[in-house]
């Protein structure tokens, strides 16, 4: 005598669920130009992933006087493996100053810098999935860790840059 329908779907549940990836911790830092504590002085990260959920992090405050051209931690997620659209909003008080979108692939855990330049206050990117990054237009893709998918830097050397965030 074969398995109840309900036993063979149970089976098939737990089957599939077992096969399911385990998530990856995303680590997610920003480097930029703008003053702590005078221009900015907050950032909210918004985590879409390829499925469409959406996940708003905590409000991150930032302290006047905190080294922003070196990087600072802006939050920790525990994500689904795939592509992911995170979406930096630099504030000041609660309005925003700047945006920055990057976007990602994670299969397992790793980091990511997003960069947001005062440069780019007055650019608009006009193509698809693309960003403004020391004043230029480059991929969403486009990050310290990701330099294959940025545009060849324009300078040789930081002091070449303007900014020298951007190179």
């Amino acid at each position: 005598m074969g398995l109840p329908r309900r036993g063979v779907v149970l089976i098939c549940l737990v089957m599939a669920a077992g096969c399911a990836p385990d998530p990856a911790v995303l680590v997610v830092d920003l480097k930029t130009d703008y003053l702590a504590g005078v221009e900015i002085d907050g950032a909210r990260l918004e985590v879409t992933s390829s499925s469409g959920e959406l996940r708003t992090l905590p409000d991150v405050t930032i302290a006047e006087g905190a080294t922003l051209l070196t990087g600072l931690r802006i939050g920790e997620i525990s994500v689904p493996p795939g592509d992911h659209r995170l979406v930096l909003t630099l504030q000041r008080g609660n309005a925003p100053v700047a945006t920055r979108a990057v976007s990602v692939t994670v299969t397992v855990d790793r980091a990511v810098t997003v960069l947001a330049t005062r440069s780019c206050e007055d650019v608009r990117c006009e193509a698809p999935d693309s960003e403004c990054v020391g004043g230029v237009c480059v991929s969403e893709r486009c990050t310290p860790e990701t330099p294959e998918s940025c545009p060849a830097p324009a300078c040789v050397a930081d002091a070449d840059c303007v900014p020298a965030l951007s190179c």
